[in-house]
């Protein structure tokens, strides 16, 4: 029998982490428990004293468990788990004793509470975690979590995280995870059955319980913000995969509006597209030839003549304005398509560079306020122009690829061709983009040698 001082250093520590938060990772481990020791469902109560309980009925917390920074155990369940770091219940631990939340830890294996006399000394780190072990075994099977100090509010909010305690509906079960029935909110995406983001213009829910290699490489090397590029892959496999009719229809009327505009997010992405116009083709009875150009045609009317037929009979029968499909090709060659992305989406690194543009406009001696807007991309199509930037005349403003904010030479390149279009004009010839090229670079000199 005896008391032990633990002490953990924390490599990183989220600054914007509530009680919430805190009691979302105390109940990721305890329903992580049920499932590895195969026990009875987990208890969230408040007692008679007005203590709230985090209770499970598993093997019950070690002291060396404290220590880990992976569970060997977990790795081999990801499917069934959610808990992937370690050092998440020592992060959660210090939240709460930031938020005056007393805290108490009972197992078969001891006692567990704040160390508050060397957290409160000037010489301790912030992110520097004491705890008090007293090794004196306690008489329950399992963990038992008691928290002076939170409200029922704090541990709604926190059940609002988990799958299990969601109230989306089952659209489909795939085998990637499941389609739900998107929230007001918007779209809720869950890992493993965890919250980690609400993408509000999202036609559905996701939670992805399969991750690729790929994802969980990338999230082992994150931190706490999980960023849309690691489930965005996943969620479209999810949706191309779907065989229900419940996503078809949904997926067929949203490819029965008129413009991406209209379409939420997911209609963006190109093979989600091409299965929900593949779907409507065979709806409206297309033929498979007529399929293929129905998909070309992003939902405009197509009528198939004999060319045999004499020229006003197909008049008299088509819409107004209507035209080949060699002229309808060239009206698309000539018009880009995009999917923009606002500055707060990028990345870190990517907002970086893209911030850079008004120095370079700075050294080019263009006024900002006189500048058009400088707007960036996911992608367009290859066809209409090579360059990573261009002018668009329609939208008014430089349009950059998400790909040239990679660096800051490749930024620059694509936004001094895309200036250079827009000073030479709509349709500019290759002779005129690089007379307009090699004048900027010479403003550009003449400013650094200044």
């Amino acid at each position: 029998m005896a008391t032990t001082q633990l002490s953990f250093t924390l490599e990183s520590m989220p600054e914007d982490w509530q009680i919430c938060h805190a009691l979302r990772e105390l109940i990721a481990n305890a329903l992580d428990e049920q499932v590895l020791s195969g026990t009875r469902s987990i208890k969230l109560y408040k007692d008679k004293t007005g203590n709230w309980h985090i209770r499970d009925f598993g093997r019950g917390l070690q002291a060396e468990h404290l220590s880990q920074t992976t569970s060997a155990e977990k790795q081999l369940r990801l499917a069934d788990t959610m808990g992937r770091r370690g050092q998440n219940l020592k992060i959660a631990l210090l939240t709460l004793q930031r938020h005056k939340v007393e805290t108490f830890i009972y197992s078969p294996f001891g006692v567990y509470r704040f160390n508050h006399g060397r957290t409160m000394s000037e010489n301790n780190p912030t992110n520097r975690l004491h705890l008090i072990h007293d090794d004196r075994s306690q008489p329950l099977k399992g963990t038992d979590v008691v928290l002076q100090g939170i409200t029922q509010a704090d541990l709604v909010t926190a059940r609002q995280f988990f799958r299990k305690y969601a109230t989306e509906t089952l659209v489909e079960q795939t085998r990637y995870g499941e389609i739900l029935a998107r929230s007001q909110a918007g779209g809720r995406v869950y890992l493993n059955h965890v919250l980690v983001c609400t993408e509000p213009n999202y036609l559905f829910s996701y939670n992805i319980i399969s991750l690729s290699k790929s994802m969980q490489r990338k999230l082992n090397q994150i931190d706490f913000v999980v960023e849309p590029s690691i489930y965005r892959p996943r969620i479209q496999t999810m949706l191309t995969s779907a065989k229900t009719q419940a996503v078809q229809n949904v997926l067929i009327k949203q490819a029965k509006l008129s413009t991406p505009d209209d379409q939420r997010d997911e209609l963006q992405w190109p093979k989600v597209q091409a299965k929900a116009n593949r779907l409507l083709a065979a709806q409206t009875g297309l033929t498979q030839i007529e399929q293929t150009v129905h998909e070309k045609t992003s939902g405009y009317q197509v009528e198939l003549f004999n060319p045999s037929f004499p020229t006003a009979s197909r008049s008299e029968s088509s819409a107004p304005k209507a035209g080949t499909l060699d002229s309808f090709a060239q009206q698309r060659q000539d018009q880009p398509r995009y999917q923009f992305v606002e500055p707060d989406d990028l990345t870190e690194t990517e907002r970086a560079v893209y911030n850079q543009h008004g120095q370079i406009l700075t050294l080019l001696q263009i006024n900002q306020a006189d500048s058009p807007p400088v707007r960036v991309s996911e992608a367009w199509s290859v066809k209409i122009n090579p360059a990573l930037g261009l002018w668009d005349n329609t939208h008014q403003s430089l349009i950059i690829s998400r790909a040239a904010l990679d660096d800051l030479p490749h930024f620059a390149s694509a936004l001094l061709h895309a200036l250079s279009q827009q000073q030479t004009g709509a349709k500019p010839s290759p002779r005129k983009i690089e007379t307009a090229l090699l004048s900027y670079l010479g403003q550009l000199v003449e400013a650094l040698v200044e």
